[in-house]
């Protein structure tokens, strides 16, 4: 039973450990210690010379009693763990793009609307159309590296990329980023770019239709001139 008490060394120490993590671990130990006190209480107990003795003696009742119950002990506590372990996978599903893993739709809008609730009116929310053949896992992921730590990046459709962009972010960042970004809606045939300054007070969901409302302005507009379409 050494495998059962190394588990336990493994799950305990583990940085997402929950109060489950923690009962499986030391239902593990404890059934180790058993296990290895087992001589020991055999001694104590009395095991018996016989088959018949044994069956009828404490260190039976011990021993078969402690075993199962901590057994059950660690069956109940390792599917809670499955258990939690699915649904916090389904919920990362639910909320991520699975081709690239940035965050879909329903994943941006919770992170933009988190922004907008604790940050000040002023950030800068970019909608791009491209075809995803024009923008290739190598540039999103240049695009994800050239972003400020507290901006947002998102794929919120199969064709249309997200972005935010804080109000605080330099200058020259800025126009690199939004730079990439007229690259990426530049490349595809049916490409556009959307633009709008977030206003306090403002619902997430909101703010992004105001968004596609641009995009889908300039991508009227496109065909005679270039640039994004001026805010709504």
């Amino acid at each position: 039973n050494l495998p059962d008490g190394l588990s336990g060394v493994i799950v305990w120490p583990a940085r997402r450990r929950s109060v489950w993590d923690a009962i499986l671990a030391g239902c593990l130990w404890l059934f180790t210690l058993t296990f290895a006190s087992k001589p020991v209480a055999a001694i104590l107990l009395g095991s018996g010379a016989t088959a018949r003795d044994y069956a009828s003696s404490h260190y039976a009742i011990y021993s078969q009693a402690a075993s199962g119950l901590i057994a059950l002990g660690c069956g109940i506590a390792l599917m809670a763990v499955v258990i939690r372990d699915l649904r916090v996978r389904l919920k990362r599903d639910l909320v991520t793009d699975a081709p690239t893993g940035l965050p879909n739709r329903r994943g941006f809008l919770a992170g933009l609307q988190t922004r907008m609730d604790s940050a000040p009116a002023g950030d800068l929310l970019i909608v791009c159309e491209t075809g995803w053949r024009a923008a290739p896992h190598d540039r999103i992921t240049a695009l994800r590296q050239a972003l400020p730590p507290t901006a947002l990046l998102g794929r919120i459709d199969p064709q249309r990329l997200a972005v935010l962009l804080p109000g605080e972010t330099d200058p020259d960042r800025s126009a690199i980023v939004r730079g990439m970004i007229r690259d990426l809606s530049g490349a595809g045939h049916d490409g556009g770019l959307g633009e709008v300054r977030l206003a306090a007070g403002e619902d997430a969901a909101a703010a992004l239709a105001r968004a596609e409302g641009s995009l889908f302005l300039d991508a009227e507009l496109r065909k005679g001139r270039r640039g994004p379409a001026p805010q709504p």
